[in-house]
């Protein structure tokens, strides 16, 4: 009986639903044709799919299936991913991590100069290289490469290189991600037990607890024997890592490292700076079966279509936008080209009347099944 009628939440004043005077239900109906612009047509069947069917748009065009392909990849909708061969559309291959997927490409035109679009392409979307005087290198950072720890250890802390023969220090970490120094004898230097020393922990100690990223606490037995901490101790070897941790970021942006600097950069950008985030775009989608007398917004189109997409989104729009309408036509949308078989809504005990008259807005015939679990 809800879905013969609105009540205002505010007077309490009932009137007919839109069912008596207007259409609310759309019948749906299945692909049968398509354009024949190769972009209008892949669109019609991303939202038909909810994937590239490049078969179905075969079928439908009545053409051979290369065919097809070729004109997609003429007009640069579609490109080849050389690990799976197969074709994946622009939005979804020129975003990700783009720089593994250059690297891939450029591998594969050793073999098939065919993927030179891909590397073309993918160049013109990489992000912009960090430089390394923007880049914050610190202490215990476990993407550095171990040798800069190094030679940090051996060209500041210690100021002493090995001589022809002598064992180098060793810097390592165990399969639980925990660093270890091992220092040679002869590294036992004034620099290491007296400057950069502190409450009676040497430098290469110390340097081992900033590696872990973790405070050095010192102890010492009270009267009755048990281990208390030693404030003194522990403040002078924790104020001493503060030293090294300082000295270690001016001592890798100084000029006299300059060799280490694009090796750095390097890392930083294939590391962190690799991703190009996936622009959404859900104006090619349809909703059949949804009340024509609503028309969705494009933001919640887009969010809707990333939804479908992706599995999960964060819809992060302010208060009264519309993100119900979103998830709702997202799930419904799910279930028809068979991405979710049942939809789960968990909601506010306040908010259920609130989600009841938005289904039944929606559509009071599709969503019947959803409208009787949230009555």
């Amino acid at each position: 009986m809800t879905a013969l009628e609105n009540v205002d939440p505010e007077t309490s004043r009932i009137s007919l639903a839109d069912i008596f005077t207007k259409r609310t239900i759309r019948p749906y109906e299945p692909l049968r044709e398509l354009p024949s612009d190769p972009t209008a047509a892949m669109l019609q069947v991303l939202a038909e799919c909810d994937r590239l069917d490049t078969g179905l748009m075969s079928r439908l065009l009545d053409k051979p299936e290369p065919d097809v392909i070729g004109q997609l990849v003429a007009a640069d909708l579609i490109y080849k991913e050389p690990n799976s061969q197969q074709y994946q559309t622009a939005d979804e291959y020129l975003s990700g991590n783009v720089r593994q997927k250059l690297k891939d490409a450029q591998g594969a035109t050793l073999l098939d100069r065919a993927y030179e679009r891909n590397v073309k392409a993918l160049e013109a979307v990489q992000p912009e290289i960090v430089p390394f005087i923007d880049i914050d290198v610190r202490l215990g950072q476990t993407w550095v490469p171990t040798e800069v720890y190094i030679a940090f250890l051996s060209r500041h802390l210690a100021e002493q290189r090995p001589a022809s023969g002598d064992r180098a220090p060793s810097i390592t970490r165990d399969i639980n991600g925990r660093w270890s120094v091992d220092l040679p004898s002869c590294y036992n230097t004034f620099e290491l037990t007296h400057k950069w020393a502190g409450g009676g922990m040497s430098g290469h100690k110390l340097l081992e607890y900033g590696l872990n990223l973790q405070e050095p606490t010192l102890y010492e037995n009270n009267a009755d024997g048990k281990p208390v901490i030693d404030t003194v101790r522990t403040i002078a070897a924790r104020a001493r890592l503060r030293e090294i941790k300082d000295a270690f970021t001016e001592w890798i942006k100084d000029d006299k490292q300059a060799d280490i600097h694009p090796q750095i950069e390097r890392i930083y950008n294939e590391t962190f700076n690799a991703n190009r985030l996936r622009i959404y775009d859900g104006g090619h989608l349809s909703f059949p079966g949804l009340n024509p007398t609503i028309v969705p917004r494009p933001y919640q189109m887009r969010g809707a279509w990333r939804v479908m997409v992706e599995g999960r989104a964060l819809l992060d729009h302010f208060v009264g936008s519309g993100k119900s309408l979103s998830v709702i036509i997202a799930g419904m949308e799910s279930r028809r080209i068979g991405i979710s078989r049942k939809n789960l809504y968990v909601v506010p005990n306040n908010m259920i009347q609130q989600w009841r008259e938005e289904f039944k807005k929606s559509s009071a015939q599709r969503f019947r099944s959803q409208l009787s679990i949230l009555n």
